[in-house]
């Protein structure tokens, strides 16, 4: 009987780097698991070029394919915008698995859903739909955003040293709910990986339980 495990390949989200996967890796590798992370274009310790603005979910999709590399064993898990790239991903490419946690559904979620998220900061909404990054480096928008109020300060620092401005294409075209008919996920297909999980919390202020029915079969 093969007794070794699958590798683990992580897809952080909007505003993320590999760094938001840390404490998952550990918790993992300690119980034999490969795991692996990667920076998106843009994320991370990855520099931001000028025309960062212009990158898109199949900027972040064609990332994904040349960490792959064709590798059909691997287990994806996503976050968020990382659970919506490997619902594109999965459109052409196959894996063992895919875990993906709050995903964005692939059809997107309503605008109403973002603005609700920076009721006191219209203006970074307005540079959003101008095509500027848009940037959540305010402590009340991780929280809201990310974590919880009772979150501890200092994990609430720890990552805001680390979080970037997302590309406005990224969340425009592909996290907002578009009016024309979109594709069903991939994940709700028969030709899906056969084990799909799809988690999420029951506070999410992005993406309610009925956004993530909408996502997998798991």
């Amino acid at each position: 009987m093969d007794l070794t495990f699958p590798t683990l390949l992580f897809v952080h989200g909007a505003w993320h780097g590999a760094w938001a996967w840390e404490p998952f890796v550990g918790f993992f590798r300690e119980r034999g698991y490969t795991c692996r992370t990667f920076d998106l274009s843009g994320h991370g310790s990855d520099p931001q070029p000028p025309d960062f603005q212009s990158f898109n979910v199949a900027t972040y999709v064609r990332d994904l394919e040349r960490e792959c590399a064709g590798d059909e064993t691997l287990i994806l898990v996503g976050h968020s915008m990382g659970g919506l790239i490997i619902q594109h991903y999965l459109r052409t490419h196959a894996a063992r698995a895919a875990i993906v946690i709050g995903s964005v559904p692939y059809r997107g979620v309503p605008l109403h859903r973002l603005l609700f998220l920076f009721p006191h900061v219209p203006c970074k909404m307005i540079r959003f739909i101008v095509g500027q990054p848009l940037a959540v480096n305010k402590e009340q928008i991780i929280r809201k955003f990310f974590y919880r109020s009772h979150t501890d300060l200092a994990t609430i620092e720890w990552v805001l040293k680390r979080v970037v401005p997302e590309s406005p294409s990224g969340i425009e075209r592909h996290h907002v709910q578009c009016e024309k008919a979109q594709p069903d996920s991939p994940l709700t297909t028969s030709a899906a990986p056969r084990s799909i999980r799809n988690e999420g919390s029951l506070h999410d202020a992005l993406l309610p339980a009925a956004a993530r029915k909408k996502v997998g079969r798991g």
